[in-house]
């Protein structure tokens, strides 16, 4: 059988329903997946990371969900009903959907599920702030009443952060919906052994930095999951993840770059291709209290339209992304159909009339895959010292403000994995972006790619 690979992230698959089926000889054998697992939680009110929407999806279940067009489909709730104005939303819920120990699912489990979100104050409870009240209307019926309209509450709910969780079951081990919620709630500490869902997964056992293991629910309410196991194995980078694939110590690796995929030969790994929801953006801040000189409309517009668009895609994901107009990932609403920014080097000269002539040059590394830290440089040609290849002035102090920001999510939420680029220094003729290297060094598997631009 054929080992698969995967370059980029697949955010929100559900392990049922995972693109790659064993032979029904091999029904039985855990499927491996290697992954830099993030996660912060295992308990659904509290688990907001990558990794954490891989392991919700397969234990609980959202009362909607998107389908592989991103439709919103059923999926606890058959169906719904809302008002004109977008505040008020009725669910019908499935008859027939149970939690993974036999009990029904119904609008009391619902309307705790949303409680303990809101009330917990923590990381996912942003998704549910415009509800306002959350009311059962009877064993299969629940009303949602929202703040103000929103006509993306239905897309919201489809979110694996607002999975349904067995009520009894999780209060029974100190879980609470109460307003004190986020300091009474002890129930943590139980779900990083339990899972307590309606999933076509049950968790098996979880070991931080070592793996997540699996299981398959066997009182699952809709059609079974067709892997017995699933093995979610911490792997840390794209040449550890590439070669278990190559040696079989794993099924799929998620987290591999072009350019490490390149280096794979064997006969046995298949590479796809899979689109993510990660973008790259550098974001100006005119406002920032330590700029020194104005960032004014005809400065970003200069900065703008000198950036090589396809250059940093080349660079960072070796060609394989799209220019996006918009801070909006490509698939969600809104995140399409504009134009796209070009490089236009005549508009940026123009654009900055009367002001130093630059060099822009940036450096991108390239850490298992997703992972991508830039450094853009900008110097004019007198100051060659400060343009050169290895002069890099230290990065400003923590508590510095930046002018100027390229940030770049690393899909973790710990400090030392989160890669913020920041600090501008605004000198007449010269303005750097720096990476703090002291405090986000580099993996044994990134490597340092260069481009220059002369405005």
């Amino acid at each position: 059988m054929k080992r698969h690979q995967w370059i980029g992230s697949v955010l929100a698959i559900a392990l049922a329903a995972l693109p790659l089926i064993r032979t029904a000889a091999d029904e039985n054998k855990p499927l491996v997946v290697a992954r830099d697992m993030d996660l912060n939680s295992l308990d659904p009110g509290r688990a907001l990371c990558d990794t954490c929407q891989i392991y919700l999806a397969a234990t609980y279940e959202t009362l909607v969900t998107l389908d592989a067009n991103n439709q919103i489909v059923p999926l606890l709730a058959k169906s719904w009903d809302v008002d004109n104005q977008q505040t008020h939303y009725v669910f019908h819920l499935a008859d027939n959907a149970v939690f993974s120990d036999g009990t029904p699912v119904t609008a009391k489990d619902v309307k705790f599920s949303f409680q303990r979100l809101i009330n917990l104050k923590a990381g996912p409870s942003f998704y549910v702030d415009d509800v306002k009240t959350v009311t059962v209307v009877d064993d299969h019926t629940v009303a949602i009443d929202l703040k103000a309209p929103d006509s993306a509450f239905l897309g919201i709910l489809a979110a694996t952060f607002i999975g349904i969780t067995n009520s009894a079951e999780a209060m029974q081990h100190g879980a609470s919906d109460a307003d004190d919620a986020a300091t009474k709630d002890t129930a943590e500490p139980w779900f990083l052994a339990h899972s307590a869902g309606s999933g076509p997964y049950v968790l098996t056992s979880y070991r931080p930095n070592d793996e997540l293991r699996l299981t398959r629910n066997p009182k699952y309410w809709r059609k079974p999951a067709p892997i017995n196991e699933v093995v979610l194995r911490e792997t840390k980078d794209a040449v550890a993840q590439s070669q278990m694939l190559e040696n079989g110590g794993a099924d799929i690796a998620m987290q591999v770059d072009p350019d490490t995929a390149k280096s794979v030969h064997s006969p046995d790994v298949v590479i796809r291709g899979a689109p993510s929801f990660n973008f790259l953006y550098l974001a100006l801040s005119p406002g920032a209290k330590g700029n020194k000189v104005p960032l004014t409309p005809d400065v970003r517009e200069a900065v703008a339209a000198a950036l090589d668009y396809n250059g940093i895609i080349d660079v960072t994901v070796a060609g394989q992304g799209r220019r996006i107009a918009v801070p909006i990932p490509l698939g969600f609403p809104g995140g399409d159909g504009h134009k796209l920014p070009v490089q236009d080097l005549p508009r940026a000269k123009q654009a900055g009339q009367g002001r130093a002539e630059l060099r822009l040059r940036y450096y991108c590394e390239v850490c298992s895959g997703e992972f991508v830290r830039c450094r853009l440089l900008a110097a004019d040609a007198e100051d060659p010292a400060r343009s050169g290849p290895n002069q890099h002035q230290a990065a400003p102090a923590a508590d510095a403000v930046p002018n100027l920001a390229a940030e770049r999510q690393w899909g973790r939420h710990s400090a030392n994995n989160r890669l913020l680029c920041t600090g501008l220094l605004l000198h007449h003729r010269i303005c750097e972006i720096f990476c703090d290297d002291a405090r986000y060094g580099l993996g044994p598997s990134c490597r340092r790619k260069e481009r220059a631009i002369h405005v």
